[in-house]
């Protein structure tokens, strides 16, 4: 069997595909319901599902200057289907057995509490050893294996991979060609994965070698790549027969471009899809490439006939960069740059003329002038942040501006206490190296242009199926996609909101993985978008959703994050009980409860499924005054009650959320009175108020003011008896009742504070609702 030491050799040009995508105003905050689970490879798989129940799955390479590759599929184990991401650098050792593949099974891992979260250790079994790996040395850990002829984790018993057919295998060997039509080199990587398109096995490898395979189907993938030029072949569907050797042509391969009409929007996260469906079993195995749409450059071809087993994706987001730095004299070019974490970020466009400090020591600098000028930087790629931090210190003491540094310094600290006192720019790839060498033969002039957040968004997906399209050209114009004009509410305390997007194609909904873009904080822009069903998220405490059909040349309008964040009961949700149904339904002798208690006024539900760690609340069930039951999640509660006749049900939930940066719908209580019918959708009334608050979710004060109130029933239409609504201006300690005429709420403000509202509403059949939402708005500044 082959060591890990043997493998790495070979591996480790899998792991280094390129340049990254460096920062395009990435987001600082996950999603909501994000899990964290860290690698035996030392990449953070980032793990999430949506309230119907799909899973996302993006890795956060353990290098983040540089892209990646990597496999996901689910896996059925009995009733349960897992699902795997494998990075590049680690399939041909689980090909070989070195390594098991169930170290990368994520759901797995989190439902034995090993995320990050919960362990921040990985317990391994190496050659029968037992040893502890902090996770936050799996990197280095993973390096040092070598000579392991074995890795596994402790204490779980190993499925069994699916097999293929009994019978005769055969000997193929994926030899490869490059862009140039000539075997790879030794400075050019490559990889070759190969799916069962009837059992769903995977094989792993690189080009050149041989692999034994049952006879059947199979969808073939492989990657050649040299520095961030990237090159990729897939075979839709290869029948196996007999032995031989099946050659990977990449010189056959065309660039992919994707460009929309606004220049400056070329920033962003690009993802490249191969999608193998494994016919039997009705799911893809999936071949993600994760590359940057500024500094990639990737090219693809397909080679033999269609097959309805496959399908190839390409997803951008395009947005302004975040960071711009360039060099501008001798030679004017473009490096690949982020922030250091905790560095000052200035915005708007600078200039700085630019020395080599080399490492950045106290006796490199006296033979230097830094005074005013921006010091570059060279330092080991092991150097600790806060040694690279007393580099930087010494970079200002001797007069120095600002600071760019190379190579990257790993993962940001999470110390908010960082005394960074100059702008540092951690650059990186083939440019930062030019760089270097300019700076080291003086007269080097840099330009940076930075920006809090992009004027634009386009959200493009080229979907295809049956091989890989042969115009791999997209230039989209704003006649071409669907025009969304979209306003960002929400004072500053929430920070910076993030934006995701996924389209439905393909039987799936597909969209970019990887750095999670950030939205404008308390601002409106047109967002566009290609044609289709869309899926929506945006984080704000929690992540907001929303599904909208988008026309080619039509306009539509968004508004995330709007006051009043109240329950809602609209839309549908999946779990274990079922898929799509009512928020609050029943099913056999349960009562099932999914109610999003701080959807935002327009109905968008925020995660309900992973509430925020900070809130606090319960959810009861009462009949006939009697309690059933009380489960210590907001909004959230299954219930066991037989039978259901004509009692009377009180259903009530609250969620308190006392931050500093949530400073509207602080306390949010709500309770539901109702007799069932033979409907299993209940008859409960959701109540919301849509105020015309500025983009700080702030009202006009000193003055009368009007707004909407709206009842509906989950069941079906709302026939109101009984309305009435009351306003507190002391965070409930005291109300008065507000005007209600018909929809139209109207109430006195005073000059300035927040608003609290209550309402009551009964329909003709007696149903009832009671709503409190504390803090629903502010007024005045």
């Amino acid at each position: 069997m082959p060591t890990i030491g043997r493998l790495l050799a070979a591996v480790v040009a899998v792991s280094l595909l390129g340049v990254a995508p460096p920062s395009a105003h990435a987001a600082t905050s996950p999603p909501s319901n994000d899990v964290a689970v860290t690698l035996i490879t030392g990449d953070v798989v980032h793990a999430s599902h949506d309230e119907h129940g799909q899973w996302t799955l993006a890795m956060q390479p353990v290098e983040p200057t540089l892209p990646a590759q990597y496999a996901q599929f689910p896996q059925r184990h009995g009733d349960t289907v897992d699902q795997y991401l494998i990075p590049a650098a680690a399939m041909p050792l689980v090909q070989s057995g070195a390594v098991d593949r169930e170290l990368f099974d994520v759901t797995s891992l989190i439902r034995q509490g090993r995320d990050d979260a919960h362990s921040d250790v990985l317990p391994l079994v190496v050659d029968s050893k037992r040893v502890q790996v902090r996770k936050a040395d799996a990197a280095a850990s993973w390096k040092s294996l070598a000579g392991a002829k074995q890795v596994r984790l402790d204490g779980v018993s190993v499925p069994a991979v699916p097999k293929g057919p009994d019978g005769a295998t055969f000997d193929v060997t994926f030899a490869m060609l490059d862009r140039h039509g000539k075997t790879p080199g030794t400075d050019e990587g490559t990889s070759v994965v190969v799916i069962d398109l009837d059992t769903g096995a995977g094989y792993f490898q690189k080009a050149g070698d041989t692999v034994s395979l049952p006879a059947g189907r199979y969808g073939v993938t492989g990657s050649v790549w040299s520095g961030s030029e990237l090159a990729e072949v897939a075979i839709p569907e290869l029948k196996v027969d007999r032995g031989r050797t099946v050659t990977l042509d990449a010189s056959k391969a065309k660039q992919v471009r994707v460009s929309a009409d606004q220049p400056s929007a070329r920033a962003g996260v690009w993802t490249s899809r191969v999608l193998n469906r494994v016919q039997p079993l009705g799911y893809f195995f999936t071949y993600v490439t994760m590359l940057d749409p500024r500094f990639s450059t990737f090219y693809a071809t397909s080679q033999g006939p269609a097959s309805a087993a496959f399908a190839y994706a390409d997803n951008v987001s395009l947005v302004q960069p975040g960071l711009e730095f360039w060099v501008d004299r001798p030679q004017r070019f473009e490096v690949p740059a982020n922030w250091l974490y905790g560095s000052p970020q200035p915005t708007g466009t600078g200039r700085f003329d630019a020395v080599f400090g080399g490492e950045g020591t106290v006796a490199e600098l006296s033979k230097v002038d830094a005074k005013g000028k921006l010091v570059v930087l060279v330092l080991p790629g092991s150097t600790p942040l806060d040694e690279v931090i007393q580099r930087v210190a010494n970079v200002k003491a001797a007069g120095g501006a600002a600071v760019a540094v190379t190579p990257s310094v790993g993962r940001p600290s999470l110390r908010a206490d960082v005394p960074v006192e100059v702008p540092v720019f951690v650059v990186f790839g083939d440019n930062a190296q030019r760089l270097v060498a300019a700076a080291k033969a003086g007269g080097l002039a840099t330009e940076y242009t930075a920006r809090t957040a992009s004027q634009y968004r386009y959200e493009l997906s080229f979907p295809s199926e049956g091989r890989i399209p042969a115009n791999l050209v997209h230039k989209v114009g704003r006649a071409d996609l669907a025009a969304v004009t979209t306003s960002y509410y929400g004072p500053t305390e929430e920070g910076t909101p993030s934006v995701t997007a996924s389209v439905d194609a393909l039987g799936t909904q597909i969209g970019t993985v990887g750095p999670i873009l950030a939205g404008p904080t308390q601002a409106e822009r047109v967002e566009y978008f290609t044609p289709g069903n869309w899926h929506l998220g945006v984080f704000y405490g929690g992540e907001l959703f929303a599904d909208i059909a988008l026309a080619q040349g039509k306009s539509y309008t968004v508004g995330w994050n709007k006051a009043v964040a109240a329950p809602s009961l609209a839309g549908t949700v999946s779990d274990e009980l079922g898929p799509n149904h009512a928020r609050v339904w029943r099913t056999g002798s349960m009562l099932d409860v999914s109610i999003p208690v701080l959807a935002d006024a327009a109905g968008h539900p925020r995660d309900w499924s992973s509430p925020f760690t900070v809130d606090t609340g319960t959810t009861s069930l009462y009949r006939d005054g009697q309690l059933v039951g009380t489960q210590n999640v907001p909004g959230r509660g299954v219930f066991v009650t037989a039978p259901f006749d004509r009692a009377q049900y009180r259903l009530t939930t609250d969620d308190t959320r006392d931050q500093p940066w949530w400073p509207t719908s602080t306390k949010v209580s709500a309770a539901w009175t109702f007799r069932p019918t033979g409907n299993p959708v209940l008859p409960l009334l959701g109540v919301q108020f849509a105020p015309a608050v500025d983009l700080r979710d702030s009202a006009p004060g000193g003055g009368d003011f009007s707004f909407p109130v709206t009842v509906a029933r989950q069941d079906g239409p709302a026939t109101v008896s009984q309305l009435s609504v009351d306003v507190s201006y002391d965070d409930g300690t005291t109300w008065q009742a507000a005007s209600v005429t018909g929809s139209t709420v109207t109430v006195h403000h005073p000059a300035d504070g927040f608003a609290s509202l209550r309402a009551t509403a009964v329909d003709q059949d007696g149903n009832s609702v009671e709503l409190t939402v504390i803090r629903a708005y502010r007024i005045g500044g």
